[in-house]
């Protein structure tokens, strides 16, 4: 009777989850992440490409590259790592196990290099199960040691039973029984110690179909029951169909007929309950084996026939063959032998069908060995030419050190060159510098000493002469005799109108030396203010439009953009011959964008530029103190000039008045 072998090891234990409980698992992953960003974005999208690697491979490999893509950009060597590893995962899935070994590989690499031995040890298990699966039983052999050894070390128990359960599958490949039975105990001893149910339900049902191919039918029963009863304990219905074929193949090995059909028919329940066509027809198989013997032949060949299509749709040949054998046996007992007959040609040719498919595989085997040793002796022989080519370098090597030396003192001679050459540019570059700031210095204290000299001529021409009449008012109130009470009610009204004089020009020094509204209220209020009193003068029309200004800027971007508007609304009112003005101060996300507009004639900005004069070195200096551009837009003859200013946006909240802020604020007030 043939048999059927679990093997479970060659995914992790939490692949025995319920599909509830990984769909649930699955769901929550989707919903979170969208909200990601960075390592945990990418861990997740790892993590989705696992679930997907068997049921949608495609959508697997998007999710798997779209991590590793993003690990590549935010240079996250780790997840970089993982996400090389689900691409090789998939790659796994579809058979394409070259593939899957470069990607393997690749994320070794990585893994190597940071030093994680538990990373290390898990990227050589997945290069050995695929080495496995391809038949290359050394290889797989070799990795699967080496990654058992890394797990000892760092004691990841679970991780180390694991692995000796993938080499026990090797083992029970080459037919090496006693070996297999040694690594699934070893791995057994581990789980029982660590109480791990599943796990040791796993490896129990592992060696029970170990014990049935040996012939050890009690003990196999013996072990059956434990791994039954610890998948029952966990509600594993899936895995107890298998423990229950094992019981019913031993029980039927023993020729307890009935007691094996009872087992093979609660397998089948189980079986179909879980929609695994292929252990069906498996199990219907073996009940119409059990029915055979035990005489019922009507059934039997009902259960065959049925394991037959469903072999036949599940793609499962050896079922379906033994299906075949079973049918043709009860037949001949029913007395059909025609039918009997026409079973078991069908049988014959799917034979020699299978014959042919493992002889052509064979020979596809054999050829594919040839190939490798003919690569290896081409191999061998580029590495006699390579050393050949050695000895023919050594050779030329003494001239080519002469040659080299040459070389190298030329080079080291341009070097110098170079350096030199460098270093008398940056010198030129420096003194560049220096000139600018001297000159920006200059400007500086140029317009400081200018505003001093102003305020100093407006206090002496203004203040001084109300100062003056004031006193010789006062002097005439005290001279006056009380009699003349006429006079001096009118020497009071003269004192009156000269305070309210002297308040005028005093608020006015005030608004020039820094406008209160600014301080107070802000950009948009100081400009308002300084329009009105632009209007107030009657030599042309100020407009001001504001966008987006409702919360306060820094100091040092009021203040200056303030008096950029202040000095080139003076040059306007000075020159230009304008009729209309036009201010407008927007920002956006990123900048403030400053525009007056005129309709007075335009001029040579280069005459501007270039000119003795402070102004436009003040406005270059102010915009450079807040990291902007200064453009101008002007033509000699031509009605119409534009000037433009954008600077980044920085609110007051975002950033403190502190260090360097304070002197660049500092520096705004001396400036005009």
């Amino acid at each position: 009777m043939s048999l059927r072998v679990l093997l479970f090891f060659v995914f992790s234990l939490l692949g025995g989850a319920p599909l509830l409980a990984q769909n649930a698992e699955l769901d929550s992953l989707e919903k979170v992440l969208p909200q990601q960003a960075g390592s945990d974005k990418i861990s997740t999208l790892n993590a989705i490409s696992w679930h997907y690697r068997q049921a949608n491979t495609t959508k697997a490999m998007e999710l798997a590259k779209s991590a590793l893509k993003l690990s590549t950009e935010v240079n996250y060597l780790e997840g970089e790592a993982l996400s090389l590893q689900s691409v090789g995962a998939v790659y796994e899935a579809t058979s394409n196990f070259d593939s899957a070994l470069l990607f393997f590989n690749k994320s070794l690499v990585i893994k190597q290099a940071l030093g994680d031995t538990t990373d290390i040890a898990a990227s050589l298990n997945n290069i050995a199960m695929v080495y496995d699966q391809l038949g290359k039983d050394e290889m797989a052999l070799t990795n699967y040691f080496q990654a058992l050894r890394m797990y000892e070390a760092v004691n990841d128990l679970f991780s180390e039973a694991m692995v000796l359960g993938n080499i026990g599958i090797v083992y029970k490949k080459q037919k090496d029984y006693a070996k297999v039975l040694t690594y699934y105990e070893r791995a057994l001893e581990i789980y029982e110690n660590e109480q791990s149910v599943f796990g040791s339900s796993v490896v129990q049902g592992n060696i029970a179909s170990i014990l049935i191919i040996l012939g050890n039918y009690t003990q196999a029963i013996e072990v059956a029951k434990k791994s039954l009863q610890g998948y029952e304990s966990l509600g594993y219905s899936r895995l107890m169909a298998y423990s229950l074929g094992n019981l019913a193949i031993a029980y039927d090995s023993l020729k307890e007929l009935s007691v094996a059909r009872d087992y093979y028919k609660q397998a089948l329940v189980l079986h179909k309950n879980n929609n695994n066509t292929a252990e069906v027809a498996f199990t219907l198989k073996n009940l119409a084996g059990n029915e055979l013997a035990s005489g019922e032949y009507t059934r039997a060949l009902a259960h065959a026939t049925e394991a037959y299509h469903l072999a036949s749709s599940a793609k499962a040949s050896d079922v379906l063959m033994q299906a075949l054998v079973i049918i043709t046996r009860c037949e001949q007992r029913l007395g059909n032998y025609e039918k009997a007959f026409a079973y078991q040609q069908q049988y014959i040719d799917l034979r020699d069908k299978a014959f042919e498919e493992e002889k052509t595989k064979a020979t596809l085997e054999l050829e594919a060995k040839y190939e490798t040793e003919k690569k290896d002796r081409e191999l061998e022989l580029q590495r006699l030419s390579l050393v050949e080519k050695d000895l023919e370098i050594q050779k030329s090597r003494v001239a080519q050190l002469a040659l080299g030396g040459a070389l190298l003192l030329l080079f080291v001679l341009g070097l110098l060159v170079r350096a030199r050459t460098k270093l008398s540019y940056q010198r030129k570059l420096d003194e560049e510098k220096l000139a600018k700031q001297e000159e920006l210095l200059r400007a500086v204290i140029s317009s400081v000493e200018g505003e001093r000299k102003r305020f100093s001529e407006d206090l002496h021409d203004s203040f001084g002469q109300l100062i003056s009449v004031l006193k010789m008012n006062v002097d005439s109130l005290s001279a006056a005799p009380p009699s003349a009470s006429a006079d001096r009610q009118r020497m009071f009204d003269q004192s009156v109108s000269v305070l309210n004089d002297m308040y005028g020009e005093l608020k006015n020094v005030c608004f020039n030396l820094m406008p209160k509204a600014l301080i107070q209220h802000g950009l948009p209020v100081g400009v308002n203010e300084l329009v009105a009193r632009i209007n107030h003068t009657g030599k042309l029309r100020a407009e001001s439009h504001f966008f987006d200004l409702d919360e306060r800027l820094v100091d040092i971007q009021e203040i200056s953009l303030y008096r950029i508007v202040q000095e080139w609304t003076n040059n306007i009112l000075k020159y230009s011959d304008a009729k209309n003005l036009f201010i407008q101060i927007t920002r956006d996300e990123a900048e403030i964008t400053l525009t007056i507009e005129d309709d007075g004639m335009g001029f040579d900005e280069k005459i501007l530029k270039m000119g003795q004069g402070n102004g436009w070195k003040n406005l270059q200096s102010r915009t450079n103190l807040m990291k902007g551009t200064i453009d101008l837009d002007t033509a000699p003859g031509r009605k119409g000039t534009m000037l433009t200013v954008n600077v980044p946006a920085i609110l007051k909240g975002d950033q403190s008045q502190t260090g360097a802020n304070k002197v660049e604020t500092l520096l705004t007030y001396a400036l005009f």
